[in-house]
Order: C-alpha cells, then structure tokens, then sequence
C-alpha cells in the first residue's frame, strides 16, 4: 500500500481568527454558539486546504472535526470552537472561544477522506484513503479499533440513527454495513 503522510510534526496551515470584540461574539440572531465569528471562522477553515474532503460538527460540544488537510496529511483533526458550558440548561448562548485546535488524531497512513460521529457522540469514525476506518473514542480521543475490508480509499461513513450501524463506501465501489463497536464487537485493535 502507498504511503502518502509527511511527519506528523507539521500541524495545521489553518490561523484562527484575531480575538473579537465580546459583545458581537456572545451570540448570532439565529441563537447559535459563538455567533457570526465562529460561521466565519469556519468559513475560512473550510476555504484554506484544497483537498479536505469532510467535516462534521459537534455543536453541544463546541467542536468542529475535519479530515486532511492537504494530499500528505494523514490525520483528522478537533476544532473548539465555543466554550459550551452556558448552553446545557442555562438557556445560555456558550462563549466564544479563540478557535484553537484541540485535537490530532493520527494513526492513517494516507489522507482521512471520511467523518462520522455516532448519535450520543461516544465515538468519531474516520475513513482514509488507506482503506481503514478507525474508530475514535470521544472521551480520550484514542483510537479504539481499526476496520478493514476495502479495497478503496473510504470516502463516505454514516452512522445509523441508533447508532448501531455503520454504513461505509469506498473507492472500490462497495458499501459495507457492520456494527458500530459501541459493544466492543470490532476485530482489529488499535496498535
């Protein structure tokens, strides 16, 4: 199999926007956390790599999850975008943090081309050009299983509404349906 990742050690081209001025962060006209700075802050994230290819929000949370950021990055990576704790039961907006990235997720040997996050957000799946899809416990953010099967670059992942299903597509013009590992049913563990 090819391998395409440069060193892990290069981080994100993405630069988080300059602080905002409170009052025009706390919240937008929709009721969003972080309000327009975080829409336009993910706009920019979004614009900068040519070649991502997925991102998945998490807006309980405050996170933002996006795939490869470019042809020799091979990790997926989490965003904090707000501060959610002024949302749960508070009626809250959250507040808007400096985005900053939280998280690396490496373990791919090629560029991460897919993103799925289970219902109750336990666990982030992300599906690669090597063919592999790991699978990601969002407690600790360590790689949980690897699964295999093929034979092209995984370029779609959903997650059942139940969450106990996980439907994958792949370059190899196949779709495979598996259980999600929420019982701990995966073959192959992470090395």
């Amino acid at each position: 199999m090819r391998r395409y990742c440069a060193s892990a050690a290069a981080e994100s081209p993405a630069t988080p926007p300059p602080e905002e001025d409170s009052s025009r962060a706390a919240g937008s006209s929709q009721g969003q956390p972080g309000g327009e700075a975080a829409r336009q802050y993910i706009q920019r994230l979004l614009a900068a790599p040519p070649s991502m290819h997925s991102v998945v929000a998490d807006a309980a949370a405050g996170l933002l999850f996006t795939s490869s950021l470019g042809s020799s990055d091979c990790a997926a990576r989490v965003w904090r975008l707000w501060d959610p704790r002024g949302m749960a039961g508070t009626g809250g907006s959250g507040s808007l943090l400096q985005p900053a990235l939280a998280h690396t997720l490496s373990g791919h040997t090629a560029p991460v081309l897919s993103l799925a996050l289970s219902p109750d957000r336990r666990l982030l799946f992300t599906g690669s050009h090597d063919y592999t899809i790991r699978v990601w416990s969002t407690a600790d953010w360590h790689c949980l299983r690897v699964l295999k099967g093929h034979g092209g670059g995984v370029r779609a992942l959903v997650v059942a509404p139940d969450g106990a299903t996980l439907y994958s597509a792949a370059a190899d013009n196949t779709v495979r349906v598996r259980a999600s590992c929420l019982g701990g049913c995966c073959p192959v563990r992470c090395q």
